[in-house]
């Protein structure tokens, strides 16, 4: 009966939370880049179209070739968005956002489903790997991005679920754990070539697993052999980059992807600076991440890492010769998840430079994060008389309903949260919706509230308009024309991500504020009106 009832709240809760983004999916505006990444995937579409079935390109869409870095570009879920809208004969760009809106939201969500059991497989207890859950959901920007955000959240999904296959490697190296492993691997490494750490690990922590007497088991290196071989293969096959030309493509694959990102030169407003991304603070992720994350949850993490880097420490000072500093399957797959922390902060900072967009690029590992502050849990009330644990999980969910609360208030804005502690601080401080998803919302303002269309709309920030603009309906786009004369438009729109060539006083002394959205006092976004 205990049983059927856990289960049922698991299962409630999870169904809770996959309803919630079937209702709001479609409420999110569109970042810069996903215009690119929509004609990513319609160029890759056509491109395996010539490969296997010797197609021409079509010729409506050459002009897209002339924008795409093969070499560089994940192509996985940009080709899947392409292939639902070719198989199901989806023509209208805006139906073809919602579609990849739900896709995202979609595949994160069964990620959370394959985090909770990874979270009930090192903890032990349903209560808790629910609470993880829901610290990683109420994560206001990580909820936000879980629908447009198809590079980082995506990213974050995949290696979500290559961590659980992880674990099931190191627990039963068999052919069968080892070929979705390596399927898991390959994609993940295919999307993000960070990927690659968790595979790395994998291989060394079954050689040191697996070594007696210096001798390493040949059934062991078969294995081994297996994983890289099929890893590798799977690779070429999520990457039609590489089916021309194989070997040197590989190679340029791997050299693009390390250092692409130092290509990336913009502008940030942080700590009420303006930085360019190639010269930021080496501290610019390690900030953003305190500022924009939840304060129990930054608390519980201090207080875990410390315990587990104290413990950790104290079993290598007491090491044998020849012994490994794990004395179970337990003690190891934390190793592995601390390891993969260490070593992908370490690459992030080593191999890239440019640092841009608040912590997004690191979200992968904040799951990671979270099962080390709830890891803590388990171990204080050792060094408390009193129930430490309950006190701590109830100022979690206080937290977490107070969070809930905000994010259900400023809905669909998550993507501008930051925390208690540092909200009053961010006004002219730190960029606040540098993807420029509000100009979404200002184009619903206007249409909702002017009668005279068409109107020309501009911008005075470095966020352009043309993305949102395309997530209108046909009806719609007619209305709102984008214009580049700052002098003669009937709006102007600033999401406050700074333009360095552009004049705001000047440019605003013939126009008077029509319409601002304010969340916690700060101004993400503002349409001006010609006088």
């Amino acid at each position: 009966m205990i049983i059927k009832k856990i289960n049922f709240i698991i299962i409630t809760i999870f169904l809770s939370l996959y309803l919630i983004g079937l209702f709001i999916y479609s409420d999110y505006g569109l970042t810069l880049d996903d215009e690119y990444y929509r004609l990513n995937g319609v160029f890759f579409f056509e491109y395996i179209k010539e490969f296997i079935f010797n197609q021409n390109f079509d010729a409506n869409n050459i002009n897209i070739y002339k924008n795409v870095n093969m070499s560089i570009a994940p192509v996985f879920y940009d080709l899947l968005i392409a292939s639902i809208a070719n198989l199901f004969n989806i023509e209208n760009i805006n139906q073809i956002y919602k579609i990849s809106h739900l896709v995202n939201f979609t595949i994160y969500f069964i990620s959370l489903i394959f985090f909770f059991h990874i979270l009930k497989k090192l903890l032990n207890d349903n209560y808790l790997s629910l609470l993880g859950i829901l610290m990683l959901f109420l994560t206001p920007r990580i909820f936000a991005d879980s629908f447009y955000n198809t590079r980082d959240i995506f990213f974050m999904s995949l290696f979500i679920i290559n961590i659980y296959f992880s674990l099931k490697v190191l627990e039963k190296n068999n052919i069968q754990n080892i070929l979705i492993f390596s399927f898991f691997s390959a994609l993940v490494i295919s999307t993000k070539i960070f990927g690659i750490i968790p595979f790395t690990l994998i291989i060394f922590l079954i050689f040191m697993e697996k070594i007696k007497n210096d001798k390493f088991p040949a059934k062991e290196l078969k294995n081994i052999i297996y994983l890289i071989s099929f890893c590798i293969l799977f690779i070429f096959i999520f990457s039609p980059y590489m089916w021309k030309n194989p070997f040197t493509n590989f190679l340029s694959f791997f050299s693009e992807a390390i250092f692409s990102q130092q290509q990336i030169n913009v502008t940030n407003l942080f700590m009420g600076e303006l930085y360019n991304s190639n010269h930021s603070p080496w501290f610019f992720r390690l900030l953003w991440f305190l500022i924009t994350t939840p304060i129990m949850i930054i608390f519980l993490l201090i207080l875990g890492l410390f315990f587990y880097v104290l413990k950790l420490f104290k079993s290598v000072l007491t090491l044998n010769n020849n012994e490994n500093p794990w004395k179970n399957k337990e003690e190891l797959f934390d190793i592995f998840l601390f390891l993969n922390i260490v070593l992908s902060i370490f690459s992030i900072l080593y191999f890239n430079d440019s640092n841009l967009d608040g912590w997004r690029h690191l979200y992968f590992l904040y799951p990671l994060l979270i099962f080390f502050s709830l890891k803590v849990l388990l171990n204080l009330n050792k060094f408390f008389d009193f129930n430490i644990k309950k006190f701590l999980i109830s100022l979690i969910l206080i937290n977490l309903f107070y969070t809930a609360l905000w994010m259900y208030k400023n809905h669909p804005h998550q993507q501008v949260y930051f925390n208690l502690i540092s909200k009053y601080y961010v006004k002219n401080n730190f960029d606040l919706d540098y993807w420029g998803l509000s100009n979404y919302h200002s184009f619903l303002h206007i249409l909702k509230n002017e009668k005279n269309f068409p109107v020309t709309v501009s911008t005075i920030s470095f966020s352009s308009l043309e993305a949102n603009r395309l997530y209108l309906s046909k009806e719609d786009k007619s209305k709102i024309k984008i214009s580049y004369d700052l002098k003669n438009s009937n709006f102007i729109v600033d999401n406050y991500r700074p333009n360095l060539r552009v004049d705001k006083n000047e440019v605003l002394k013939n126009y008077d504020l029509y319409y601002e959205i304010v969340i916690d006092g700060n101004k993400i976004n503002s349409i001006y009106k010609k006088k």
